[in-house]
């Protein structure tokens, strides 16, 4: 995802626009993977055929009461809804200083890691995971408590993968800066390397 329309998004986003920092570069910004929404809606599936077939069963011996059976068709689509809505208002966004991740419809949940806290990543996909296309993240930082450790059904995961590695682990400044800082760290690197100035010749008494 290119920055330009990850910023795109945030901006058209009240609830996105209202944790993230006006001085911050947007650099990602989507939702989970609709395959998280697969179990619900498959679940309403079943539970549609089951109660049409108890319906069609059932009818000639309970009459009209068999109908009552539709009910539990609602529940699930009703379930299936719901999950929808959460859904919708979960983001994953990351920025050139941290990642958020927005979760919650009623009580809104922000988890947030700092980029400079990140020591490690890994990137796992499952099986279920390689045929419909999202991955799962796990950070590990250098505090003992994280806010923010593991980000599930991620959305293109191996362009994000690598969007995120070279934000958090390319180092960030002028060449002319990390090259000085490089200098500083490894002695004989940089202006230290330059050869000495030789001392001037001896003059005969």
């Amino acid at each position: 995802m290119g920055a330009d329309r990850a910023t795109r998004i945030v901006m058209s986003h009240r609830l996105l626009r209202r944790y993230v920092l006006p001085g911050e570069r947007v650099v990602l910004a989507m939702r989970r993977h609709w395959a998280k929404l697969l179990e619900p809606a498959l679940t309403c599936l079943a539970v549609f055929v089951l109660v049409a077939w108890a319906t069609l069963a059932l009818q000639p011996t309970l009459g009209d009461r068999a109908l009552w059976l539709w009910w539990l068709w609602l529940a699930a689509l009703a379930r299936l809804g719901w999950r929808v809505l959460l859904w919708r208002v979960e983001w994953f966004v990351a920025t050139d200083k941290r990642m958020l991740l927005l979760t919650g419809l009623v009580t809104h949940q922000i988890g947030m890691m700092p980029l400079l806290k990140v020591t490690d990543m890994r990137y796992s996909r499952s099986l279920p995971g390689q045929l419909l296309g999202y991955g799962q993240f796990l950070l590990e930082s250098a505090g003992q408590d994280q806010a923010l450790r593991s980000i599930d059904w991620v959305a293109h995961p191996d362009a994000t993968y690598r969007d995120l590695c070279a934000l958090i682990f390319t180092p960030t400044g002028t060449p002319d800066t990390v090259a000085a800082a490089h200098a500083r760290l490894v002695p004989g690197v940089g202006a230290s390397a330059a050869p000495p100035t030789p001392p001037p010749p001896l003059t005969p008494v």
